[in-house]
């Protein structure tokens, strides 16, 4: 018995060594060919990994010793707006263990592995619209953040003409659509920003008179609008009267003190006037003048007063006497009514002057006639004379509004610088026999009565009348 179990352990012993040593040769034949008497080398297997391109070189079983140089694409197109960059690889047996680069080359001692390492990024696409100059376009590490810009935000496009950002549109997930002119994506897909511009047209506003608005830069199509204030003062008796516009491009032409129109091309404005000057009518105190106004430079203005005579109450009125100027052009003259041309301010005054009037009377009343009772200019110097009167009237004396101018005193003068009544006084002739005073009033002066033969006799400086009844 216990030779049966020495020779089982033995035996036990050399099946464990004859599986071990077939174990080894079945590794070796798997993973290394070994040398044949006839010299043939040993072989070493290389494990290539890689997600995208086609890895140089592939796969497979090399010489022991060789030099192997492993490298794929830095970059391989994807779908649109998408690739992949090559960041290295990771290696084992021969080859270093890292490296960032996407070439690697090493001597193959041992089977080895080569996998190659990539990432995804997406291309940020910028369109400029047309206008400006985009920054930012390119590819970006998926994940991360893409800023984009637009520079100028405004931009000429010759006389009146310019084109003006109004922001990013993109239709992209995780795209931009709005106003900024510089802004940041994140890139987890491809991407693409538009840049909107507007177009805008300058309007030119020009007046000589008044600080007309609407001058300025407007949207395309949109309502540009222009305002004057009418009259302008330029001075006393000078204004300026806006007549209307004069219109370019897409302005029209025409009349008013107001424009508005959709602007679709650079335009201008141009605001008309003409100059008036004033006509001033100064009527001097009485009547009604008529014509004072403003007129067109160079135009003729008629101005008048009415009436020309003016009754100012019992015994007093004033008579238009001309006009007066000094202006050039003014009119100086008699005439009620004319015309003078506007060149320049023009100021008439009417003149008039006062006239009063004389009431002229006889006591008794009718024994004659008397000239001069009339209207007279203030304050003119009228002579007036008594005639004579019958034999049984000789004149007495004159009486001024009440007041006695003496005995016999004739002819006498009235200056007419008031309404004034004259009245002359004659004897009057015996009635019934007796010789009767002039309306009884007594003079001051005595008269001498001849009683015996009952005629009056005018001693001299006597003026008293005396009366004998026969």
């Amino acid at each position: 018995m216990k030779r049966k179990c020495g020779k089982g352990i033995a035996w036990l012993v050399i099946r464990t060594m004859v599986c071990l040593l077939l174990s080894v040769w079945l590794v070796t034949s798997v993973t290394a060919q070994p040398d044949h008497p006839s010299g043939v080398p040993v072989q070493y297997y290389l494990t290539v990994s890689s997600a995208y391109d086609s890895p140089i070189p592939t796969s497979g079983w090399y010489i022991n010793g060789s030099i192997i140089a492993a490298s794929v694409a830095k970059t391989w197109a994807g779908p649109t707006g998408t690739r992949y960059v090559c960041t290295g690889w990771t290696g084992t047996g021969s080859v270093q263990s890292t490296g960032t680069t996407s070439a690697v080359t090493f001597t193959i001692d041992q089977n080895s592995s080569v996998t190659w390492n990539w990432k995804t990024q997406y291309y940020l696409t910028v369109i400029d619209g047309g206008h400006g100059t985009a920054s930012g376009q390119y590819w970006y590490d998926a994940g991360t953040d893409a800023a984009f810009d637009i520079s100028p935000t405004t931009v000429s496009g010759g006389t009146g003409v310019q084109y003006v950002f109004t922001g990013w549109s993109s239709s992209d997930p995780g795209g931009y659509t709005d106003s900024a002119s510089s802004y940041s994506v994140n890139m987890s897909n491809p991407i693409t920003e538009t840049a909107n511009w507007k177009t805008q047209y300058y309007l030119t506003v020009t007046s000589p008179y008044d600080a007309p608005g609407g001058q300025g830069w407007y949207d395309s199509g949109s309502t540009a609008s222009s305002v004057v204030s009418s009259p302008v003062s330029g001075g006393t008796g000078v204004q300026y009267v806006a007549t209307g516009y004069t219109g370019s491009g897409s302005a029209p032409s025409g009349s008013g003190t107001s424009v508005s129109f959709n602007i679709t091309s650079p335009s201008s404005i141009t605001w008309n006037w003409k100059t008036q000057y004033y006509l001033s009518v100064v009527d001097g105190g009485h009547g009604t003048a008529s014509g004072q106004n403003w007129y067109d430079v160079g135009t003729p203005a008629t101005f008048g007063i009415s009436p020309t005579t003016v009754s100012d109450g019992t015994g007093v009125e004033y008579v238009f006497t001309g006009w007066s100027s000094s202006d050039a052009g003014g009119y100086t003259g008699s005439l009620p009514s004319t015309a003078v041309t506007m060149n320049n301010p023009i100021t008439e005054t009417g003149h008039w002057n006062t006239q009063y009037y004389l009431t002229l009377k006889t006591d008794p009343s009718g024994i004659v006639t008397i000239p001069g009772q009339d209207w007279y200019d203030s304050p003119t110097p009228v002579t007036l004379t008594a005639p004579a009167g019958p034999p049984t009237h000789p004149f007495l004396y004159w009486v001024i509004d009440g007041v006695s101018q003496g005995s016999g005193v004739n002819p006498i003068v009235v200056t007419m610088s008031a309404v004034h009544t004259a009245t002359a006084h004659y004897y009057t002739a015996p009635v019934g026999g007796e010789w009767a005073p002039i309306n009884r009033v007594q003079m001051v002066t005595p008269w001498v009565a001849l009683a015996s033969i009952g005629i009056a006799v005018a001693a001299a400086g006597s003026h008293r009348l005396l009366k004998k009844r026969l």
